[in-house]
């Protein structure tokens, strides 16, 4: 059996030592701009790709009634990345993909390959609710790599 290794040593190794995960974060201020029930929010425009790692969600500040928020990818899985999540939990209240218990659909990630955003779908009317969304991507797109 032979052994066939991908690993290079010395010149001509190709990395990417400066990639890294990258950190979003946008905050939706509903008494600023009032949302309405199915209002879809553009929350990052993700460029091609890209593997998201996670998506999260804090409460800043409580609706003050019934709020849930789908969060996932417009003409894919809508609520892949959180599902029904609360609006109106106490202020510093964090929910995100890994914590949904296993109830998303991109609980292990989505890989963009297209550029595409990250939609938040209101289920209710929103007038008080500070909300910051938060997400981990990686860029994986061709890094030059060697092939075997």
């Amino acid at each position: 059996m032979a052994t066939v290794t991908t690993r290079k040593v010395g010149t001509g190794v190709r990395g990417m030592p400066t990639r890294q995960m990258d950190y979003w974060e946008t905050t939706i201020d509903c008494a600023t701009t009032n949302i309405t029930s199915a209002d879809v929010v553009q929350l990052f425009s993700v460029p091609a790709n890209t593997f998201i790692h996670q998506v999260g969600m804090v409460v800043d500040t409580a609706e003050g009634g019934t709020l849930t928020i789908d969060v996932g990818i417009t003409g894919g899985d809508t609520d892949g990345f959180l599902d029904g999540v609360n609006g109106n939990a106490a202020a510093g209240t964090g929910v995100s993909t890994a914590a949904s218990g296993g109830s998303s659909g991109y609980q292990n990630g989505y890989y963009s390959v297209a550029a595409d955003t990250v939609d938040a779908i209101w289920n209710n009317d929103a007038d008080a609710a500070i909300l910051r969304f938060w997400m981990l991507t990686s860029d994986v797109s061709d890094a030059g790599s060697d092939k075997i």
